[in-house]
């Protein structure tokens, strides 16, 4: 029996050093998948310059031609996932068992994404629940985290709570932390520390940082 049992573990660990695939890049979570050339897509809509036509900017992952594959179920041990694949997306549940910067990363998870880390490359929406954080590019829903929540995007629209921080580049919703940060907030930040840069919104805490030039005690607006 002990012998199945280190087999079965060896097996496992080979298939997924070959699944990985030799030489393919890593992307770090919030991060752009490379895209085809003289195109130009971001999630930074808002800072689109006036020589690029803003129908240029895309945010949505496309399944077509073969590139992703999807699956309702996924399962991160560590920096290795099943299936494998950072251009994978889940459409169901996403167990991660994986510290952060060493989980296994998929392109999104659309649906519950429960376990210790958190990482997509693009957008995850639904119900994502981790010990330590959650870090997507936009997150549509509820995100929880024993430590933070990151969204590197300009579209997210979601209620955000973490123990120590939450940022995003543009929110609509609700951020909840000991510091919150959003670039364009539109909505509501509750902690000790909040910021915000433009937008509209209220913010209730020990500081509240509205804008450039603006800041209040307890209750802060964003105009």
């Amino acid at each position: 029996m002990k012998k199945i049992v280190v087999f079965s573990v060896v097996a496992l660990s080979v298939s997924a050093l070959f699944a990985q695939g030799a030489g393919r890049k890593v992307y770090k979570p919030g991060q752009e998948t490379p895209q085809p050339h003289g195109e130009v897509r971001t999630a930074h809509l808002d800072r689109a310059t006036g020589s690029v036509p803003r129908d240029a900017y895309d945010r949505s992952p496309s399944y077509s031609g073969g590139h992703f594959g999807m699956t309702p179920i996924a399962l991160g041990i560590g920096a290795f996932g099943m299936p494998f694949g950072h251009d994978w997306a889940i459409c169901g549940l996403r167990l991660n068992l994986g510290l952060p910067e060493w989980t296994a990363v998929y392109e999104s998870v659309y649906g519950f994404d429960i376990g210790f880390s958190g990482e997509t490359i693009r957008d995850t929406g639904g119900i994502a629940v981790n010990v330590f954080n959650n870090t997507t590019r936009d997150f549509y829903g509820i995100g929880v985290a024993g430590l933070w929540n990151r969204s590197t995007g300009c579209d997210s629209r979601a209620l955000q709570v973490a123990g120590l921080f939450n940022a995003a580049e543009g929110l609509e919703g609700m951020q909840i932390g000991l510091v919150n940060r959003a670039y364009t907030l539109h909505g509501v930040q509750i902690g000790l520390v909040n910021i915000a840069v433009d937008g509209g919104g209220l913010q209730i805490g020990l500081w509240n940082d509205c804008g450039p030039g603006r800041a209040a005690p307890i209750i802060g607006i964003v105009y």
